[in-house]
């Protein structure tokens, strides 16, 4: 998906405590691969046609072949700030057995939302302990590995401190 990042442009931002958006703290969440069913909607923004495709897949039985479908309803529904929902799904793909870093990041990404900063320093400390570079993965500034980084740094500044103003979600890239 490193090709795609110019087009990873989709952002919801939801207010936690305080609306000041030039505090805004920007947190990454990483859609299914592109190719995925629901992958291309949420890049382009449309959140309610991909959980309708999603929904529909899983309510005829791929989801239990295809992680990454789970994962993506995870984040189309965090983007659209249905917490409870997303959540769900993110536990449901986190327990897959084929699921790998990129759920836990997300899932990591949405405890951080929801005020759950240990519960996400624990999934994104596992997440990045999963996501290992070697010399045939890139592992640059768009690679999973980098974001979840940056989600596990940006968890535990947040847990060192009582502040939390406004969060931004976009999908990884």
């Amino acid at each position: 998906m490193g090709a795609t990042a110019g087009i990873l442009t989709t952002m919801a931002a939801v207010t936690l405590l305080n609306p000041a958006a030039a505090l805004a703290e920007s947190w990454e969440l990483q859609p299914a691969e592109r190719g995925t069913p629901g992958s291309a909607d949420i890049e382009a923004g449309r959140l309610d046609h991909a959980i309708r495709l999603l929904t529909q897949a899983v309510e005829s039985g791929q989801s239990d072949e295809d992680p990454a479908l789970l994962e993506n309803l995870c984040v189309a529904h965090a983007m659209k700030l249905e917490y409870e929902q997303a959540m769900r799904y993110c536990n449901i793909a986190v327990g897959h057995p084929a699921s790998g870093a990129s759920a836990l990041n997300n899932r990591g990404v949405l405890r951080a939302a929801m005020g759950d900063g240990r519960g996400a320093v624990r999934d994104l400390k596992r997440a990045s302990c999963m996501q290992r570079c070697s010399r045939r993965a890139a592992c640059g500034d768009d690679s999973l590995q980098a974001l979840v980084r940056r989600n596990l740094l940006r968890a535990l500044r947040r847990s060192g401190s009582s502040m939390h103003d406004v969060v931004i979600f976009h999908p990884g890239v």
